[in-house]
């Protein structure tokens, strides 16, 4: 064994390493919380959103220069896109939902990746299907990958469960355990 020709295979394994290493990095400051095509049907909503508030601007400046059948049609376009863009929200959503508890138990509900009004509504249906005395395990998330660094889940799942009632503890800063 002569020591040059290790040399080389201990470069490439440590830069496999380093590529590892920077591979958990990265994915540890940009989780997938929504999957591939949660984030496609959520990119598609986002612009039907856009797209039904740009109507929703021309109605005004139609409305404004004393267009009124320009305005009413815009008006129109725009409650229509964002008709659109609700039922891809939902679509998002449901996609995102199983994306992220797809073979979780019963027992435990992961709300990562959903806007604030989905998260409710999805905790909402398991509660009514859980037996009292059962326990919940909801993970909210505590905000760290948050644009403002802050939990909007976990607040509004807080209070939703202080409105019914609902005994819980904190597991963690994004993890709580619900006693139904």
């Amino acid at each position: 064994r002569s020591r040059p020709a290790r040399r080389p295979r201990y470069r490439a394994v440590e830069a496999a390493k380093a590529k590892i290493a920077d591979v958990v990095a990265r994915a540890h400051e940009t989780p997938d919380y929504v999957g591939a095509e949660g984030a496609k049907k959520r990119a598609r909503a986002l612009k039907a959103g856009r797209a039904a508030h740009e109507a929703k601007q021309r109605a005004k400046e139609c409305w404004d220069k004393g267009d009124k059948k320009g305005a009413h049609a815009e008006s129109l376009e725009g409650k229509k896109r964002a008709a659109d863009a609700a039922r891809l929200h939902k679509a998002a959503a449901e996609t995102i939902y199983l994306h992220r508890n797809g073979g979780r138990p019963d027992t435990s509900i992961d709300l990562h990746g959903l806007y604030v009004n989905e998260a409710l509504g999805y905790l909402q249906q398991r509660l009514k299907i859980m037996d009292r005395g059962d326990k919940l395990d909801v993970i909210t998330g505590a905000g760290h990958h948050s644009d403002d660094h802050i939990a909007k889940i976990k607040p509004a799942v807080v209070d939703l469960l202080k409105k019914k009632r609902l005994r819980y503890e904190e597991l963690n800063a994004g993890e709580l355990r619900v006693c139904v």
